[in-house]
């Protein structure tokens, strides 16, 4: 299948090669591969030809993952992108962290095993963590620099050593089973599992015209299970149960689910025999209604010039913003986070920013993000409701009035007083120093009081799915060893990486 597999950094360079089978000329492929990445800046196909070889590269974690093969081997180019997707996360689970060239240098007798016993002679075998990391045995070196990320095949509170956490680990497991993706011999002393419902919004709108652009949810069900023996494990979705074909036409399950007794049942139950440790058991995408309400929706968005009453005052203008809930009410979200830019409003509008902007609030707290030009209004908890309430933000901005300005330093210097002492930072020398590039930038332009602008949600509804998706019931067996178990189920729904509003203000 495969006659070398390379990993390269972010310039290109080479990191490790492995050679699986011969492969003549092999350092002239390897600068033609980089050659190509070069010329094209790193962005090029994931399968292409040059001079006889095929080469398949994916990009993770600003790395590189390559394999060259040749052309006599009739192989499908799917398959060998997943499988070096397969590898990636394979390194990445056993390292426990994001990868980067020093770890991978760190660790490249561990990478070198990984792939000797993935594949054979070039050929795929296994590239299932929890049955090939039993018989990894290279110690893994970790970096103090790199953020770990935490270990997927244990529980926090347990011990790092993997070893511990089973008693029959000296029991020989194999691949050639029916049951592949679970090794067999695993004990427990408390048998747990956990189910996790977690839904992502996405959600696009131009509040201008009120024409939604996506309305989605994206749902995944996580599992991690830490059961002895090889349970057989029954799940009933009432989704399923009740026979939603829209539901059941989108879903995507793992390996272990038994899809002809979902298929062919009367009264469809999702069948298993779960991996051990953390996976993930089905995946969703369900399109909402467009007139559907979004669970966080922003009502307006709007600024207002508001005159002087007082001539010896400065003009302002009036930033609003308000938003409503559309979610069960003894729901509440947690750690909502509303981002407004206010950029433009600033250089259009002429704020004057040594007058330090006012925000008032009917609910959390806001304040000015200066590197970002924004506005950020952080809510702990909201409530859940159905519209009938809302919750406002004002924030006042004073407008530059060059002749107030000079009428308030010819009172400083004719005055036997001494100046007012300044506390706090100069926002306005701040915001010259971060913005005066983009700042010139737009006086070059045409000016316009309103332009459109992205407003941005981040949040996160603890023990709530949008899409209605409830577990009925859990049932656990394992007839061999008949122990008592523990399962758990949570549903969580949050943001996805698009949840905006269009808006100008």
């Amino acid at each position: 299948m495969s006659s070398c597999i390379l990993l390269l950094d972010e310039t290109f360079d080479l990191l490790l090669e492995r050679v699986l089978r011969p492969l003549s000329h092999l350092d002239e492929s390897i600068k033609q591969l980089q050659d190509e990445l070069q010329r094209n800046n790193g962005r090029i196909k994931p399968i292409f030809e040059i001079n006889g070889l095929h080469y398949a590269v994916i990009n993770r974690d600003n790395l590189y993952f390559a394999m060259i093969m040749q052309t006599n081997n009739h192989v499908s180019p799917l398959s060998v992108l997943n499988y070096l997707e397969d590898l990636y996360q394979l390194i990445k689970k056993f390292i426990g962290m994001s990868l980067n060239k020093l770890n991978v240098r760190d660790n490249f007798h561990l990478i070198f095993e990984l792939i000797d016993e993935s594949s054979d002679y070039g050929i795929i075998q296994v590239t299932n963590y929890n049955i090939i990391h039993d018989f990894i045995k290279v110690e893994v070196i970790k970096s103090v620099e790199t953020e770990t990320l935490p270990a997927s095949s244990s529980k926090a509170g347990e011990p790092e050593d993997q070893d511990e956490t089973y008693i029959n680990s000296h029991i020989l497991r194999t691949i050639t089973s029916a049951v592949s993706w679970r090794p067999k011999g695993i004990n427990y002393g408390k048998n747990e599992f956990f189910l996790d419902v977690v839904e992502k919004l996405e959600f696009v709108m131009d509040l201008d015209q009120g024409i939604v652009r996506d309305n989605a949810i994206n749902g995944t069900v996580f599992c991690r299970c830490y059961l002895s023996g090889m349970p057989q494990l029954s799940i009933g979705f009432n989704k399923l149960i009740q026979k939603n074909v829209h539901f059941m036409k989108r879903l995507k399950f793992h390996e272990c689910v038994d899809l002809d007794t979902l298929l062919s049942d009367d009264y469809p139950i999702v069948r298993f025999i779960p991996p051990d440790g953390e996976f993930e058991l089905c995946s969703y995408r369900l399109n909402r209604p467009m007139h559907d309400d979004p669970v966080i929706k922003l009502e307006s968005a709007t600024t207002t010039f508001k005159p002087r009453k007082d001539p010896l005052k400065q003009d302002r203008v009036l930033l609003r913003a308000s938003i409503s809930t559309h979610f069960k009410s003894q729901d509440s979200t947690k750690d909502l986070c509303i981002n407004i830019p206010v950029k433009h409003v600033i250089e259009n509008w002429n704020v004057d920013l040594e007058q330090t902007p006012l925000f008032k609030s009917d609910i959390g707290e806001a304040f000015f993000n200066l590197t970002e030009g924004s506005l950020v209004w952080k809510i702990p908890h909201l409530k859940g409701g159905h519209g009938d309430k809302t919750y406002e933000l004002k924030c006042k901005f004073e407008i530059w009035d060059e002749e107030i300005h000079r009428r308030q330093i010819e009172e400083l210097h004719n005055s036997m007083d001494p100046p007012p002492l300044r506390s706090g930072p100069k926002l306005e020398k701040l915001w010259k120093d971060i913005h005066e590039k983009s700042a010139s930038q737009a006086k070059s332009n045409v000016q316009e009081k309103r332009q459109p602008c992205l407003v941005a949600m981040e949040f996160e509804i603890p023990y709530y799915a949008v899409s209605g998706l409830k577990v009925e019931y859990l049932k656990i067996e394992e007839p061999q060893l008949s122990y008592q178990s523990f399962p758990w189920v949570r549903y969580k729904t949050l943001n996805d990486r698009e949840y905006t509003y269009q808006v100008s203000i």
